[in-house]
């Protein structure tokens, strides 16, 4: 006897892409900031998981080894950094901000972003995002941002000169 076919399978799918949208979608709409927090702190640690998550390794992969300058950005960089850019380009509560200039100035590390914010696009966005948020936000959030270049002009040095405009 066959088995219950495409149709039920189809509409099991839609049901379940229905409750995840319903159930899943607001629970990560309310947590992507304390999880983007987290690996943040995690960053700053150098954890060895997170070194890993960060190079796409699987939990029993040997652990990374943590080098100081690397030439490609981790393979997650780019995701985490445009969760944390999006979220200082949109209308977010200051305390959203803060979380997220603070994941940037953990990213933003050779370690992690390598040669990527060096790229002129890049830094250019970066830095016309962090001049608009010095001259609209409020004092906490001028602070943050100002680690976040201290931290960058720190990392990168005399590299950030050899930047074509």
């Amino acid at each position: 006897m066959p088995g219950p076919g495409p149709q039920l399978n189809a509409r099991i799918d839609a049901q379940y892409a229905g409750l995840t949208r319903q159930v899943l979608l607001p629970h990560y709409e309310r947590a992507w900031y304390k999880m983007l927090h987290a690996v943040a702190e995690l960053v700053d640690a150098r954890d060895g998981a997170i070194l890993r998550a960060m190079d796409g390794l699987e939990d029993d992969a040997p652990a990374a080894e943590y080098s100081a300058f690397r030439t490609e950005p981790a393979p997650n960089f780019a995701v985490l950094y445009g969760l944390a850019f999006e979220a200082l380009a949109s209308s977010a509560p200051d305390a959203l901000r803060i979380v997220a200039l603070q994941a940037l100035r953990s990213l933003c590390a050779p370690a992690f972003a390598g040669t990527a914010l060096l790229e002129p696009a890049l830094f250019d966005e970066l830095l016309n995002l962090a001049r608009r948020l010095v001259m609209t936000e409020g004092l906490r959030v001028q602070s943050a941002v100002l680690q976040l270049l201290g931290s960058i002009v720190q990392h990168y040095g005399a590299r950030l000169l050899d930047v074509e405009p």
